[in-house]
């Protein structure tokens, strides 16, 4: 087994804590994120007729 000292394994909490926070925080922002593109792609799609790009792959 590994021996890490006091100061390491107070170093290594605060680690592991920082980066949890941050994977919350992440998702939280990614959860807005996909809302806020998702009403972004539903508005235009209502204006375009659809995915051109596709169409014209289809037709050559």
């Amino acid at each position: 087994m590994v021996t890490t000292s006091k100061k390491q394994q107070k170093a290594n909490l605060a680690a592991i804590n920082k980066s949890r926070d941050n994977g919350r925080e992440q998702q939280w922002q990614r959860a807005n994120r996909t809302s806020m593109d998702q009403n972004i792609m539903d508005a235009g799609r209502q204006k375009s007729d659809g995915p051109k790009p596709l169409e014209k792959k289809k037709e050559n």
